[in-house]
């Protein structure tokens, strides 16, 4: 089952992330001083139950009424990616980096995208340098693990396995991901658990 996170910076440098998994839970992380911000847990919402398209139209408006935050772009490109729209979402990741150049989230959903399309040493690169900015990132370490795995460099594969499980110890994705990681001798085939 996928984890889709939806981060929003507001003006001031505040973040909020939004992790969503396929049954529509929601946790939520950090605060958020936006006046668009229960807009934008609403549209985080919606993904997380697989309603893409009123999440959509939701960041369109949010990202024209405050179109210098990174917030609506990432959101909108979290729903490209949800549609399997990897090239738009690439464009909108981009265009949140342009905003804000330090942002972890846009590096992984990017690596993201790389790694929907089985292009792992993209994605790994792209998931380094998320950790360069936020080395606390566990969608960073999640996507490095598989990325890793499916490269072949199961040391640094088990090594992102673990980082992850320290920072979402109560993640119900853990038992997967350690079945991918953990086995070097898999399936060059096998579907990591993101997928």
């Amino acid at each position: 089952m996928a984890i889709v996170t939806v981060v929003w910076v507001g003006h001031h440098g505040d973040r909020r992330r939004d992790e969503i998994d396929g049954r529509g839970t929601v946790i939520i992380r950090g605060d958020d001083t936006s006046p668009f911000s229960s807009r934008y847990h609403d549209a985080a919402n919606l993904i997380g139950r697989g309603r893409v398209a009123e999440a959509e139209s939701l960041y369109m408006d949010l990202t024209n009424k405050e179109p210098s935050s990174p917030s609506g772009y990432l959101g909108l490109a979290a729903c490209c990616v949800q549609r399997k729209d990897l090239t738009t979402a690439r464009k909108l990741y981009a265009t949140a980096l342009e905003i804000a150049p330090r942002s972890a989230n846009a590096l992984v959903g990017l690596g993201t995208t790389y790694s929907l399309e089985s292009d792992y040493t993209n994605a790994a690169a792209k998931y380094e340098s998320a950790l360069a900015v936020d080395e606390g990132s566990p969608e960073a370490h999640w996507g490095l693990a598989i990325a890793y795995a499916e490269l072949g460099r199961w040391t640094e594969a088990r090594s992102h396995l673990n980082r992850f499980k320290e920072l979402a110890p109560g993640s119900r994705h853990i038992d997967a991901l350690e079945k991918f990681v953990g086995q070097p001798d898999a399936s060059p085939n096998a579907a990591p658990p993101h997928r």
